[in-house]
């Protein structure tokens, strides 16, 4: 009788000891998921569609291993594409406001849609940007530019009026324009996107993430035409105005390892990128270069550093894990 009492006194407390067990581990995985993403995110559902949607070779991140090298910017991430190898990543599907960088989606539009020999005619709303601090090229209503040519002002010294009039051109506004691009974003796997404008500037209803900008990149380095563009260190608008009077407009690149002011890693060979700045943003920038050891195609992502110091500084560590 002892002897079976107490054989049901050790079953109830192996029962209890391995209930708390699975109670303690549910805590545990809970946390580690709150703390490191917000959330609003869709962070399992965005890792399942994206392996399904996309190739084999795709990068994907483990959301779980926060690596912390770069504790002062708010996302930062590093992919070998010729291997597929998800090199380092933090907070890379978190939302973040991409300021500029949201061209690269712009880019990605007229590089699908557009005939590159159009002819487009500046609006009133592309040439009436009022937002202060907003870059511009000063387009003025009115104004005809070659479409390629806005293409690479935009990508060179990232006129926000060249995105609207590339919008505008695509889809007859920009309302159209973005759900249009949108909805390209998403069949690219982009799931924590939410695009309202084509140029970045601030509205708090606009944001993706680093693994989205990620994917986009990814999509542009494989046309010759965005490499051949998107590299220069200056621009050069050429506008005929309403009036006749025609004029050539020289941009200096805003992304400092493109006009010398930054030297690029001598482990890599630089193909393209484009910047973003705004005061909810902080200093961003995204990159497609190659490594001059294994000659692969490297993309690499910083989002919301503090400076451009940093910003650059802070890329060029990244680009350090590059061969």
């Amino acid at each position: 009788m002892k002897k079976e009492l107490l054989q049901r006194v050790l079953r109830c407390f192996m029962v209890c000891f391995l209930v708390t067990l699975l109670i303690g581990c549910g805590k545990a995985n809970e946390s580690s998921l709150t703390a490191s993403f917000d959330a609003s995110m869709e962070v399992p559902e965005a890792k399942v569609e994206q392996e399904t949607l996309m190739a084999s070779e795709l990068s994907v991140f483990d959301p779980d291993v926060i690596t912390e090298e770069f504790p002062e910017v708010y996302a930062a991430l590093l992919a070998d594409e010729t291997t597929g190898e998800a090199i380092l990543g933090e907070h890379v599907y978190d939302k973040f406001y991409p300021a500029s960088i949201t061209k690269i989606f712009t880019a990605y539009m007229a590089l699908k849609y557009a005939d590159l020999d159009d002819t487009v005619t500046v609006s009133y709303r592309a040439s009436h940007i009022t937002t202060w601090g907003a870059q511009l090229c000063k387009l003025e209503e009115g104004d005809q530019i070659n479409m390629k040519n806005l293409l690479e002002a935009m990508l060179c010294y990232s006129g926000n009026d060249t995105s609207i009039a590339i919008a505008e051109h695509i889809s007859g506004s920009v309302e159209d324009f973005c759900d249009q691009m949108n909805e390209e974003a998403r069949k690219l796997g982009c799931v924590n996107t939410h695009l309202v404008n084509p140029h970045g500037l601030h509205e708090d209803d606009h944001y993706t993430s680093a693994y989205d900008i990620y994917l986009v990149m990814r999509e542009l380095m494989k046309d010759e035409r965005f490499r051949e563009m998107d590299n220069a260190p200056k621009a050069v608008l050429h506008i005929t105005h309403a009036n006749g009077e025609t004029e050539d407009r020289e941009f200096v690149a805003t992304n400092r390892y493109f006009n010398g002011e930054v030297e690029m890693p001598k482990n890599v060979e630089l193909i393209g990128g484009k910047t973003g700045t705004t005061s909810q943003a902080g200093y961003c920038l995204v990159l497609g270069s190659t490594g001059k050891e294994s000659g692969d195609l490297y993309i690499s992502v910083i989002l919301h550093a503090k400076n451009k110091d940093r910003l650059y500084q802070y890329m060029t560590e990244l680009l350090a894990n590059a061969k």
